[in-house]
């Protein structure tokens, strides 16, 4: 038997089925009456891809990749009539419809998040109002993360993996035109005004970081020589600014 938990809302309580998805912070079920989560697919470990060229004896391996990561769900939909259940359809794909990755959880794996979009839905039977279908989630990401930890700068997630930080915010002491964020091995630095009390947020997006003043973007503040790509986390590490206090924001991730 399936193990099912009650989940309340507003105005209904509802009991979700134990492999419930969480899309962008709104588990379906409850934005969707007639709709059920039956199965998830793709939340497996990923292997290497190993990318090699041939010689006389075997290969020889040269590189390697990890994939990226796709969960296809099955899911039960149904109405009692064709208008409504268009409508329904209608509303899931709205529900499911982003223009970016955005965070998924599932219930029974309620410490992981993967972050992803919606790539693609199977053809819907046109002879029923109630069927069994799939729609697939692309993770650019194979990995799986952790919630968001918050520290002062100390490193305290596991990184078998070693990430980068999610985002550092640094909250000025004093007047300075030069800010360096260190983590032990590498560093950060940038050249402007930076007035006592400001806030300076780092931000890691993949293939790109960006800087704000105060809200103000600020990413030409960042000199060349800061080792961005290089500022990977290592457990026991702490992240410092001799210029001012450190927010660290970091994800743990595992495949």
């Amino acid at each position: 038997m399936e193990f099912r938990q009650p989940m309340e809302t507003d105005t209904i309580l509802k009991r979700l089925p134990s492999v419930a998805m969480e899309f962008n912070g709104k588990y379906i079920e409850n934005e969707l009456n007639g709709y059920e989560t039956l199965k998830v697919s793709g939340r497996e470990t990923i292997g290497i891809e190993l990318i090699s060229e041939p010689t006389h004896e075997g290969v020889i391996t040269i590189d390697e990749r990890l994939p990226h990561r796709e969960l296809t769900i099955t899911y039960e939909l149904q109405a009692d009539n064709n208008t409504e259940f268009q409508g329904r359809f209608k509303t899931l794909r709205k529900v499911l419809t982003t223009n970016e990755q955005v965070p998924i959880k599932f219930l029974d794996e309620p410490d992981t998040v993967y972050f992803g979009r919606l790539s693609t839905m199977q053809t819907v039977p046109d002879d029923s109002n109630t069927i069994i279908n799939t729609f697939t989630v692309i993770c650019d990401s194979p990995y799986k993360f952790s919630d968001l930890v918050v520290t002062n700068g100390d490193v305290t997630i596991d990184t078998f993996y070693p990430t980068l930080p999610e985002q550092i915010e640094v909250l000025i002491g004093a007047t300075t035109n030069k800010l360096e964020i260190t983590n032990g091995d590498y560093r950060i630095a940038a050249t402007g005004t930076f007035n006592a009390g400001s806030k300076v947020v780092i931000l890691f997006k993949k293939e790109e970081v960006t800087m704000t003043v105060n809200g103000t973007e600020a990413t030409y503040m960042i000199d060349l020589q800061s080792d961005l790509e290089n500022f990977l986390l290592e457990q026991g590490q702490t992240v410092t600014s001799e210029q001012g206090t450190i927010e660290l924001r970091m994800r743990e991730r595992w495949l």
